[in-house]
C-alpha cells in the first residue's frame, strides 16, 4: 500500500497537483523505492528490472523528472512515514516483499542527484 507513495507524494506536492495523477507518481516512486533498494544492497538488479518491465508494460512513467533533491526531500519529510526526524521508504527486497527503512538524507539527496 505504501510502496512507492513517499517519492509519489512529494512529486505531486512539488508539482502543485497538476502534473501527474496518483498512480503515475506512485509508479515513478515505486520504481525510484526499487532503485534505492538496490543502491542500499536490500535488492538486487534482477528485482528492479521486473519492476520497471510491469510499470513500462502498463504504460506508466518511471523517470524522476528534473526537480531539485531539495524541494522532493522538503516534501517527503512532510510524509506520515517520517520518524523521529527520519524519512522512512517501503523498500523491495523481493518482489512482493517490503521492508520500511529510515534513509539518511545526504544518502537520499545524492541518490536523487544521480537518478535524475
Amino acid at each position: 500500500m505504501n510502496f512507492g507513495h513517499t517519492l509519489g507524494h512529494a512529486l505531486e506536492t512539488v508539482t502543485g497537483y497538476r502534473r501527474y495523477l496518483h498512480g503515475e507518481a506512485v509508479a515513478i516512486g515505486m520504481v525510484a523505492a526499487t532503485r534505492l533498494a538496490c543502491r542500499l544492497g536490500i535488492a538486487d538488479k534482477t528485482v528492479e528490472q521486473r519492476v520497471r518491465d510491469l510499470v513500462t508494460r502498463i504504460g506508466l512513467p518511471m523517470k524522476i523528472p528534473g526537480h531539485p533533491p531539495t524541494a522532493l526531500i522538503r516534501a517527503m519529510r512532510q510524509d506520515k512515514k517520517v520518524k523521529d526526524g527520519q524519512i522512512h521508504f517501503f523498500l523491495p527486497s523481493r518482489i512482493g516483499h517490503v521492508m520500511i527503512k529510515p534513509v539518511n538524507e545526504s544518502v537520499l539527496r545524492a541518490f536523487l542527484r544521480d537518478t535524475r
